[in-house]
């Protein structure tokens, strides 16, 4: 498992040559405390002790690490997978090496954790090759494998692979698959091959609302929007992500208009929702700033972080500095990490004075 070497879970908020604009006007600003944390996962206490899990939970990996040594009745496959997550998440790469060679049994449930963290890792080569090695073994992927691996091909140079996914699929069965289905119509979509996501969709024997979504979604992402409304049409029945869906399709396709229009013909609008229009018109500053406004003004409705996070893309990357410093201020709570992520992604892209 070479690939696994790659592995490291570290989210960034910004692109490395973002971080240090963001960091000079950070420092200038000092709007919000830096905070780093580190991923875990808790096992389940089911016959397993909470010692164990707690050590996992305060990322004691060292402590864990002796603990799985001293009580061999512990070494279950789902003690080991949560080790090896663990410590991918942590960066102890060579660990989690050698805790998934030394597993004698290595169920689909072992492999989709490692698959999992290559992907989580932005490491396409890793997963596909962790994938090969997979089948080399005899063991036959799952829907989860499946999705797994699409997710990981999907913009990257292995995207042309996707039909040769589509074709194990039906192999395996799984072309019928709720999970599997929206994937790969999502994969199609990044390629651009229509007849694609729509053959994956005439396979899926039993579609529920999300294969109707990603439908939709699939058509506004490459652009046929005509398409994606009669698909919304049809629909049997429609939940908030159909709406959102199709909102967001047409603003990222610069159908503002359109976009506006089945906003207001909504019956409830969640924070997903506002939060599609508020940033999507991050184009038309004022607009944004009239649905921001309007959700306590109109509705009232409390915005959430979702929504100030928006709100500050939209002024950093207007450059509006001291409107994104007035409004952070008058934030009703502490600067979570998605409006710090906001703040970075936006003032790593200009140049202020």
């Amino acid at each position: 498992m070479k690939s696994l070497q790659k592995a490291n879970g570290n989210p960034k908020c910004a692109s490395a040559k973002q971080l240090p604009a963001a960091m000079r006007i950070w420092r200038r600003t000092q709007l919000f405390p830096l905070k780093v944390s580190r991923h875990f996962t808790i096992l389940s206490t089911t016959n397993f002790g909470n010692e164990m899990n707690n050590c996992l939970l305060n990322n004691s990996l060292n402590e864990a690490q002796k603990l799985f040594d001293q009580d061999p009745n512990a070494r279950k496959s789902f003690v080991r997978n949560a080790m090896t997550n663990n410590q991918l998440r942590n960066d102890r790469t060579q660990d989690a090496h050698e805790m998934f060679d030394k597993m004698t049994l290595k169920g689909a449930d072992s492999w989709n954790t490692l698959l999992l963290q290559l992907n989580k890792s932005q490491d396409p080569e890793g997963v596909y090759k962790c994938f090969l090695e997979m089948g080399r073994t005899g063991l036959t992927p799952n829907e989860y494998t499946i999705s797994i691996l699409v997710s990981a091909v999907s913009h990257t140079e292995f995207k042309s692979l996707v039909p040769q996914i589509h074709a194990i699929v039906v192999c395996l069965g799984l072309n019928l698959s709720m999970i599997v289905g929206p994937a790969l119509m999502k994969c199609y979509a990044h390629v651009g091959d229509v007849e694609g996501m729509a053959r994956v969709f005439d396979e899926i024997l039993v579609k529920d609302v999300a294969c109707w979504n990603a439908l939709v979604s699939a058509y506004m992402e490459v652009g046929c929007l005509k398409q994606a409304r009669k698909v919304f049409d049809k629909m049997p029945q429609r939940d908030i992500v159909s709406w959102t869906s199709l909102i967001n399709g047409y603003i990222r396709n610069k159908w503002v208009n359109k976009a506006r229009s089945m906003f207001n013909k909504m019956s409830e609008r969640n924070v997903v929702a506002w939060t599609v229009m508020i940033s999507g018109d991050s184009a038309l500053l004022e607009e944004g700033e009239r649905h921001f406004n309007s959700m306590d003004q109109k509705y009232a409705i409390q915005a959430r972080s979702e929504h100030y996070a928006c709100m500050v893309e939209i002024y950093g990357k207007a450059g509006q500095l001291d409107k994104v410093q007035k409004l952070i201020r008058a934030m009703p709570f502490e600067p979570d990490v998605v409006v710090c992520g906001a703040f970075f992604r936006a003032f790593g892209q200009v140049q202020l004075n």
